[in-house]
């Protein structure tokens, strides 16, 4: 970030729109994959004015692509979908599959975060045979990811979803898409909680944790936490989850999928806590230290806290 900002003033100096441009567009993606959205649009605000100005189509294109996925992790649906639409008609103008198939997706998961399920399935459907097509396995493993997720949290198909999530880490692993891998893992963490195989969910719920530090994906990380909540819960450890539920609830990196999946959590918690109870062991959450925890919990190859029945 630092040889960033540098480059950033250099090209600026300079009177470097391209390369301005870049800065920018490194900052954005940097700052988004931190959580850090406020920061992300600020940037790209800059580089879509500029990207205009130079009339570069394929770079607005791009920008209204990192937009939309900035809005919808923030919550911004409505913004999320008005970029997505203006990104999709300007690759197809320049007849970018690799592109197209990407925006696709997105719309794929605005359809999901809607719970427009059907409509979901057929963006990522489409996506997913054209990326084939293209040789796009990036986008393969994501979309494999995401119809895994639409399975597991909107129809309930557990059983495909599984398959779906087991296909997408194999394609992801096979090209070291990180990314991938250690959003699938959280995901079959969370997947495996459900089929009551909890040592299972364990191991990939910790190779989520250690990925996603070594990466610096914050989101990501909150993601597995909320996992690691859901077998805190089928342990009985009930404040030890509440606490771990109040830091990812008061996170400004979590994102809105995950945020949605919370709830079912904090349902479960309301039913086994008194309300006061919960709510102090939530503010407890708030003040802890994120990298602590996941420290903590990603050095237990066995969590003796958790101690589950099969």
């Amino acid at each position: 970030a630092q040889h960033l900002e540098r480059g950033l003033v250099l090209a600026r100096q300079a009177n470097d729109p391209l390369a301005e441009i870049e800065a920018l567009n490194r900052l954005a993606q940097m700052a988004s994959e931190q959580g850090t959205y406020d920061k992300a649009q600020r940037y790209l605000d800059e580089v879509l004015e500029l990207a205009r100005e130079q009339d570069d189509l394929a770079c607005v294109a791009s920008t209204l692509s990192m937009l939309s996925t900035i809005a919808w992790r923030w919550g911004d649906l409505e913004r999320a979908e008005k970029c997505c639409h203006e990104s999709l008609v300007i690759y197809r103008e320049l007849d970018d599959r690799h592109k197209i198939a990407r925006m696709l997706n997105v719309l794929g998961i605005l359809n999901t975060l809607q719970e427009n399920n059907d409509q979901a399935e057929k963006y990522y459907e489409q996506s997913l045979k054209m990326a084939r097509e293209i040789d796009d396995l990036q986008v393969v493993a994501d979309l494999l990811n995401n119809l895994g997720y639409l399975n597991h949290h909107s129809t309930g198909n557990l059983e495909k979803a599984k398959r779906y999530y087991q296909e997408s880490l194999l394609v992801a692993r096979e090209i070291d898409h990180r990314h991938g891998v250690t959003s699938c893992s959280a995901n079959l963490g969370q997947l495996h909680i459900l089929l009551g195989e909890h040592q299972v969910a364990w191991e990939y719920l910790r190779e989520a944790l250690l990925q996603s530090v070594a990466i610096g994906t914050v989101p990501l990380t909150l993601d597995a936490l909320v996992g690691v909540v859901q077998l805190q819960i089928e342990a009985g450890q009930y404040l030890s989850a509440a606490e771990l539920l109040g830091l990812t609830l008061s996170h400004p990196a979590l994102e809105a999928d995950v945020g949605q999946v919370t709830e079912s959590a904090l349902g479960r918690l309301r039913k086994k806590l008194p309300a006061e109870q919960l709510e102090a062991a939530m503010d407890r959450g708030k003040t802890l230290q994120l990298d602590t925890v996941v420290a903590e919990l990603a050095a237990m190859e066995v969590p003796d806290h958790l101690r589950w029945r099969e």
